[in-house]
């Protein structure tokens, strides 16, 4: 293909954007619950210089996410609330974040803000001057629009809280802008039930269907969610940077991408610094078949690596939970055992680069059970699990446990309608447990 060919291509695919709007396309990041300031909860033992990265840590997302919108040339950032940890902003995460947003305003990058729970209008505000390119919501609904030489490229309504406790449902007060391209909704509040936060400006997604908006750029809930794609879409981004361990995981933020006044591209990109990794419950290490302090040692190192990869880069604070029928559950029990064993470990990752603390660790092992030792030993304990295994091998009993003792459970509304009674297979595995369960009861925590 010559050259003109190619010219006559570029000139139809020219038009072509003209023509269907694609000159409108734009990109913006959706963040929020950055929490400046905030320190890092439940950490004792930690040496001051790795206390002071943590203390950096939420900054430096903040600075992460200056990055991927500079690397990514937005067109716009959104922060849906709760900028700052505390009503009583400090000046130096004011200042940072001022200057921060000024970065972005150099670049041709705007930004759209609403205050939370956590730093409402009523809280103190130093005298800044805030960039031109950055624009903060007061306590009453506003809409700006987005123009990219002369056009709109959409429009962003949203309203700040004037004080920290709103139980009124701010999001019925949001009203598409008439004939905008693409409309944002910019609002701190928690949707619907069971998201684990206050349920500060209460909402339904009937609430944000009847909007009429294209998306919504939701904060409050710190874990990152798309609760629906399109139509609206509903988005939490969840907040940068985890503040503790029930805030393990990735944090970071959406980079989203409109193409014809639709939302055709919805990204997570991790902004955290330091990862919590909580190996607590059914994530809990299984120590029942170590039996020296070397394999235990060796084991919980192995651990510690493969979380090192998983944090990507990032440090990582862990809180490690021992569990099992453990030959060395004993030792764990002694006074300083644990503290011991922590510090032993701690000194090898905790100067690195990228550090690995652990904050805990807590032990949850048993003692192991022979059982066959107790079958022979002619007691109390014996009668019952020879009683056990009687049931276990006589279909009467088992049919008679299912019809007369369970049924009252499983015909109850508590019982999922999904599940069927439990079969003959499923009640000797039932009774299994049970065995062990009534063995530790009996003999407590003695050695067997």
């Amino acid at each position: 293909m010559d050259f003109d060919h190619y010219l006559i291509l570029y000139v139809l695919q020219a038009l072509q954007e003209v023509l269907t709007g694609n000159m409108g396309n734009f990109k913006f990041v959706h963040s929020s619950d950055l929490h400046l300031g905030s320190p890092f909860k439940g950490l004792l033992g930690m040496e001051s210089s790795t206390g002071n990265r943590l203390l950096e840590a939420g900054f430096e997302a903040f600075q992460n996410i200056l990055r991927i919108c500079v690397q990514n040339k937005v067109d716009f950032l959104l922060i849906a609330g709760d900028v700052f940890d505390a009503e009583d902003r400090g000046l130096k995460a004011q200042i940072r974040f001022r200057d921060g947003l000024a970065e972005l305003a150099e670049k041709g990058i705007r930004s759209f803000v609403v205050h939370g729970n956590h730093d409402p209008l009523s809280g103190w505000a130093a005298q800044l001057e805030w960039p031109e390119g950055v624009k903060i919501f007061g306590d009453r609904i506003e809409t700006a629009p987005v123009t990219r030489e002369g056009e709109i490229l959409c429009h962003i309504q949203g309203i700040s809280y004037p004080k920290a406790d709103i139980r009124e449902n701010l999001s019925r007060n949001f009203k598409r802008p008439p004939a905008s391209p693409f409309a944002i909704a910019l609002l701190h509040a928690n949707l619907g039930t069971g998201t684990g936060h206050e349920p500060y400006a209460p909402c339904s997604i009937e609430d944000l269907d009847a909007s009429g908006f294209d998306y919504w750029a939701l904060g409050h809930v710190h874990k990152a969610g798309v609760i629906r794609k399109e139509k609206p879409a509903i988005v939490y981004p969840g907040n940068p940077q985890g503040l503790h361990i029930n805030e393990s995981g990735r944090h970071g933020i959406y980079l989203a991408t409109v193409t014809n006044g639709h939302l055709t591209d919805l990204s997570f990109l991790p902004t955290d610094v330091v990862r919590w990794f909580n190996l607590t419950g059914e994530s809990a290490l299984d120590i029942s078949s170590i039996e020296t302090e070397e394999e235990l040692l060796g084991l919980i190192d192995a651990q510690c690596e493969k979380i090192n990869t998983e944090a990507e880069d990032r440090s990582a604070i862990v809180r490690l939970e021992l569990r099992g029928r453990a030959p060395l559950h004993s030792h764990l029990c002694r006074e300083t055992y644990l503290e011991d064993l922590k510090s032993a470990l701690q000194e090898k990752w905790i100067h690195k680069d990228s550090f690995l603390f652990l904050e805990r660790i807590g032990n949850n092992t048993r003692l192991p059970v022979n059982l066959e030792a107790h079958r022979k030993a002619g007691d109390f304990i014996a009668e019952i699990l020879e009683l056990i295994d009687q049931a276990r091998t006589s279909p009467d009993f088992l049919e008679a446990l299912k019809k007369e003792h369970l049924s009252p459970l499983y015909e109850s509304r508590l019982w999922p309608p999904e599940l069927s009674p439990p079969s003959e297979s499923e009640l000797r595995d039932i009774l299994n447990e049970v065995e062990i369960l009534l063995v530790d009861q009996l003999i407590g925590e003695e050695p067997s």
